[in-house]
Formats: C-alpha cells, structure tokens, sequence
C-alpha cells in the first residue's frame, strides 16, 4: 500500500477527528485506518490495570490510562478538546509476533458508536509478563454493527504470528466494504501492513446487471503463500438498504440467481516485506479469466507501482469488462506516470463507452496531464537567473 505520511497538523484537517499527543506524532495514513508510533519515555503498565482504569469513572485513574497508552484527548470541534469516549468490550491478547521471543500485547477498545475503534501495540519490556510498554497506535475505521475482529494467523510456519484484523473501509468501487489487513511486526519496532483485501462488500447492479455479494475466506499453508477463496452470489437487481435487509437470511429464503467461486494465490515477497508482487499481479491481469480478479490485481498495481507498464495501459481500452477498465483507469491515475496518457487518450476515442467508464478515464487523463505539467515545469530552467 503507498502510505502518505504527514504530521498531526495535516491528518486533523483531512480526517476531520483530531488527537492532540505529546510530542506531536507523525501519522500514517491509510485505507481504512491511521496508525502513529509513540515515544519510547511512556511508563510501563499492567494489561489489567490498563483495562480497569479505562472502564473507571474515576477521572484520574481514566486519565491516567489515556497517558500510559499514548491516547491523551480527542479533537470535538469548535476548538474544544476531551478525552476519548472508550466504550466496551476492551480487550487484550498477548502474542509472539516479532522474532524476538518477547511478546507483544494487542489492547482493542471501540470509540463510543463503534464506528472507530483504537488499537493499542504494547511490547514486553518489563521483567516479567505483567510489565508492557505502548509502542504504536492503529484507528481504525469500523461498521458499527461489524466492529472490529482479530486473529494472530501464523502463515509462514515458523511460529511468527502475523496480527489480522477485520474492519471498514471505503471503497472506489464498492463503497463502503469490510477488509482483512495482516500486519507483521517488523526489524523497526513498528507493525507494518503486509496484506489487505475486501472480506465481505455489495456491488449495487450497474454494469454487472445484477446485485453481487461477495465475501472472502483465507487459507494458510504454513507456505509463505495466502490462498484467498471468494464466495460470489449474484441476486436480482435491488437497492443496498434492501439487500442489507436480507443479511443473515438463509440462502433458501433469499435465493442468489447465481452463485460460484474463485480463487487466487498470493506469495510472501519478504524484501519487500508484502504479499503482493508486480509481476504475479501483472499476470493476473493480462491472464486470468474472472473480471473481479483482474479488477483487484489492477487495482494492487495502482497501489505499488511507480511507472505504468505498457499492457497494464493497454487494458484502459481493450479488457472487456468495464469495471476493470474503470479500475485500471484509478490506477493509471494514482500511479501518476504520463507515459500512460497515450493510452488513456486513446480508450477516450471510443464514443460508445459507458459514461462512468468515460468519467474515471477523464479524470485519469487530467491527473496525468497535471502530473506531466508539473514535471514538465519543475525540469524548466529559471531562466531569469
């Protein structure tokens, strides 16, 4: 995942929810979260203690517990600042997940609404289990009804557990859907995203003709692979509301009109410390059968590249399905590499696209007319000097 990092200052403005830590922390952003690492100088704790004096309405033992986790206060608007609203469950589960055979504590504690939840990374750093330090601090965005799940899957085999959480994003092409992230705690001290992809989300019926549910389940070897298996169900045309109406019915009662699977294979690339590499996700675009598998490896692609192969811009216009080509068009445009203009340029000239295929395609063409402005301007020499 490309992270874009700024300091606190920047993430309040765009996120619209403000933390006020001392130091300022630098924030990182990504899809469905924001995690921060904090300062090494925080006091050691007791997991049970944490817990218990969050739940206090004690204001001080509360307060103190916000300090010892790194959380201070929450931004509310209008200039006015308090602590955070931590609501139950919280829970805590303790974990090998570095190759130090020094566990890691997860600490997890939804925001009042459960449409946020925090995360808590706390290392052992005491003598004995029942010391930890907080060491970093993941938000995550949640549905409210989902909240948050986690696991420690161990996939290489080599009794390194990998952290898995379920929560929400928003998605360009599905809206609003749940994903799976692995994170790995890395040589820096800090848990890293290795993996990310959509678990369970509802596409409305544009272009596909009819409503399509689609809900993932993982597979893990011990192979330094991720099989991942996908259950797709096509219902008749109907509105989101309407079709969440029918969650948890039985499929006798809300019968799809058609139903079937796929799979795809991600291998473990630890240089660069993922899951996912250029070369099988490039394959999976040019090679694979299924629509929503070259949807998604396009999607990847606009996600790790820094330069747009000449295929990948290709598909722009020449896949059949016009979500992967709405999909490849969002890639062109994050990966900002003008020589994919051509290409772009060309798909435009085919007036019998769909208007939504037609509209990510000129927005992909405007960002990379900008892109090569702005490149174009910064390689001018000032020539009044």
């Amino acid at each position: 995942m490309k992270r874009s990092a700024v300091f606190l200052t920047a993430f309040l403005s765009l996120a619209g929810v403000a933390w006020a830590l001392d130091p300022l922390p630098e924030v990182v952003q990504e899809p469905g979260y924001s995690t921060w690492t904090l300062q090494a100088d925080l006091p050691l704790v007791k997991l049970e203690d944490a817990m218990r004096d969050l739940k206090s309405t004690d204001k001080f033992r509360h307060a103190r517990a916000l300090t010892a986790l790194g959380l201070k206060t929450e931004y509310e608007g209008r200039g006015e600042y308090a602590p955070p609203q931590i609501d139950e469950p919280i829970e805590a589960s303790a974990q090998f997940l570095g190759f130090e055979r020094r566990k890691m504590a997860v600490l997890t504690a939804p925001v009042k609404g459960h449409h946020r939840w925090y995360a808590v990374i706390l290392r052992q750093e005491g003598n004995g289990e029942d010391y930890w330090r907080a060491r970093q601090v993941f938000l995550f965005n949640t549905d409210p009804e989902a909240g948050l799940s986690q696991s420690f899957p161990d996939i290489l085999g080599d009794d390194i557990r990998f952290w898995q959480v379920g929560h929400a994003i928003k998605d360009d092409i599905y809206g609003r859907a749940q994903v799976t992230s692995l994170f790995r705690y890395d040589e820096t001290g800090r848990m890293r995203l290795t993996y990310q992809e959509l678990s369970d989300a509802y596409l409305t019926a544009k272009f596909v003709g009819r409503s399509l549910r689609l809900q993932q389940s993982l597979v893990f070897n011990h192979d330094q692979k991720i099989i991942r298996k996908l259950d797709m169900r096509a219902y008749p045309w109907m509105r989101r509301e309407e079709f969440e109406h029918y969650l948890g019915v039985e499929t006798q009662q809300a019968k799809p009109s058609k139903a079937w699977t796929e799979k795809e294979t991600f291998a473990w690339d630890p240089a660069d410390f993922n899951f996912y590499g250029a070369d099988q996700e490039l394959a999976k675009l040019y090679h694979a059968r299924s629509p929503f598998i070259r949807r998604e490896a396009a999607r990847r692609l606009g996600e790790h590249l820094k330069s747009v192969p000449k295929r990948m811009a290709e598909a722009a216009f020449k896949d059949k399905d016009p979500m992967v080509r709405i999909q490849v068009a969002l890639a062109l445009a994050a990966i900002g590499d003008p020589l994919a203009l051509p290409a772009v340029e060309k798909a435009l000239h085919n007036f019998d696209e769909d208007d939504s295929v037609r509209e990510a395609l000129e927005a992909a063409e405007t960002r990379l007319n900008a892109v090569k402005a702005e490149s174009g301007a910064l390689s001018t020499p000032d020539t009044q000097n």
